[in-house]
């Protein structure tokens, strides 16, 4: 975060608790790293705040100078007991305190949340390229073709993974869709917008570092990983979601419209797995007549007369949770049998070019390993085999297990 960008949002809270109407808003600092703000009206200062600490350290000598000649005001200290402010009005040379708890406690936090994050406004970002990612405990990166594919354990990280994808611009300035095969679909109530970004503590998801991000994964959203992809869908970092054999539904009314806190509309939808879903009865089908929202799956899939659609190609990530190969026997969680892959996958030829597009078109592609859900890490680590073995052709060196 840009330290000029520090002073604004102070100016805005000025602005929201004292008395001046039509007020815009200047910065100036000067050489013993104190940070100024204020407020004028009409080309007219009437308010100057005084912030001591650590705001503003490294402001460029240049910005000092240029502006505490513009600016040469007189200062006032902001008192950060939390309850006191005061304030100079320089046109009549008089001061005024106005005890505004509201005010100090916003801008306390600001300067706390500065402070935490200063560290890494001034150095380059932890991750440059998806491979990066690698650096992050537990994420393990591999290449198949010009493909990234990132592996881990809880399904909650491919929301980090997301986060740092949109930094490095591999979207675009579009919002991605999402394409997950999944047991269960996520899609637990996470919160409104404002609450989530409070809990990451900015107030524009643009501004969140890294370090702020990944706590908020960690720490913040579900341990269960079932409410990771509403909240990607309520802060925008998501725009539509398709749902592959998903067996666990509570929370995806097929055909539904979310609105997020800022008014963006998304859409999530639940499919069977794709040897039903591409046959004559599945939304991928023939069946549009039968079930009219397929419609909208085939659109946002770009997916129409069994083919997929030419470029432009809208980016997606493909998401794969290991459970979606799961089934449950007498209340006991197992893996599919390698011939029930193989029936669904590769015996198959439509499911087999699907797959095999549906991979080539993806942006990059995150798979979660969730032992917990597949039997444990051996049944887990077998699943993966299956997917490195016929979809990855050996990219993600398995080990081979019997």
């Amino acid at each position: 975060m840009d330290y000029l960008i520090v002073y604004e949002k102070i100016c805005r809270i000025l602005i929201q608790y004292t008395p001046v109407n039509n007020a815009n808003m200047f910065t100036i600092s000067n050489s013993k790293d104190k940070g100024k703000i204020g407020i004028k009206k009409n080309g007219e200062v009437i308010v100057v705040l005084c912030l001591y600490g650590d705001v503003n350290k490294n402001v460029p000598p240049s910005i000092v100078g240029e502006m505490h000649k513009k600016y040469p005001f007189l200062m006032l200290t902001a008192l950060t007991d939390g309850c006191h402010f005061s304030v100079f009005n320089h046109k009549d040379r008089q001061y005024a305190s106005y005890d505004f708890d509201g005010m100090m406690t916003q801008l306390i936090h600001l300067i706390k949340t500065v402070n935490i994050r200063k560290s890494q406004v001034d150095t380059p970002p932890i991750v440059t390229t998806l491979s990066g990612l690698s650096i992050f405990t537990g994420i393990e990166h591999y290449r198949y073709g010009d493909k990234d594919i990132l592996v881990f354990d809880d399904h909650r990280t491919s929301l980090g993974i997301i986060f740092e994808a949109t930094r490095l611009g591999l979207f675009g300035r579009q919002v991605p869709n999402l394409v997950t095969f999944d047991f269960h679909e996520d899609c637990c109530e996470a919160g409104k917008q404002s609450d989530l970004l409070k809990k990451i503590g900015v107030v524009n998801l643009k501004n969140a570092t890294s370090r702020q991000f990944w706590s908020f994964v960690e720490f913040d959203l579900s341990k269960m990983d079932d409410d990771w992809i509403a909240a990607a869908q309520e802060l925008n970092m998501v725009n539509d979601v398709t749902i592959i054999g998903n067996e666990a539904n509570h929370n995806v009314n097929n055909n539904e419209v979310i609105v997020d806190e800022s008014g963006n509309l998304h859409r999530r939808f639940s499919i069977p797995h794709l040897s039903f879903s591409l046959g004559n009865r599945g939304c991928l089908g023939d069946s549009m007549l039968k079930e009219p929202y397929y419609q909208d799956v085939s659109d946002s899939l770009q997916f129409h007369n069994g083919c997929f659609d030419k470029a432009p190609i809208y980016p997606y990530v493909l998401d794969i949770d290991l459970d979606c190969f799961t089934g449950e026997i007498r209340n006991k969680t197992i893996r599919w049998p390698e011939q029930i892959f193989l029936d669904e996958f590769l015996s198959n030829y439509e499911t087999g070019r699907f797959m095999t597009t549906l991979i080539e078109r993806a942006s990059f592609i995150t798979i979660s390993r969730e032992p917990g859900c597949c039997g444990g890490m051996g049944e887990s680590n077998k699943i993966l085999q299956y997917l490195d073995r016929y979809w990855f052709k050996g990219a993600l060196k398995t080990i081979p297990t019997t």
